[in-house]
């Protein structure tokens, strides 16, 4: 993960934050196995759904939640990273 921080005005900040491919494909490829367990489709039974039709069924929304996921946990580290304090409370 790669960050970096601009100040956009006296008090505000931008923050840029990259995450590489490598780490979105290897947790949704994780969570699509995760759910291929799970799932219930009919004509199969339950945990025995291939992995190629969960993924065309179930794929984009399992994509969509992992990058949410990502972004979430991302920006929430860089902030850490960076030392950036945020609300009400932050010049205590």
């Amino acid at each position: 993960m790669q960050v970096t921080t601009e100040a956009v005005s006296g008090v505000a900040r931008r923050l840029n934050v990259s995450v590489p491919t490598s780490r979105i494909n290897e947790q949704f490829e994780a969570r699509l196995k995760r759910t291929a367990k799970t799932v219930k489709i009919n004509g199969f039974r339950p945990g025995k759904v291939p992995e190629n039709v969960v993924r065309r069924e179930y794929g984009a929304g399992i994509y969509q939640e992992v990058v949410n996921d990502i972004i979430r946990d991302s920006v929430f580290e860089a902030i850490q990273q960076e030392k950036i304090q945020c609300g009400r409370n932050a010049e205590h």
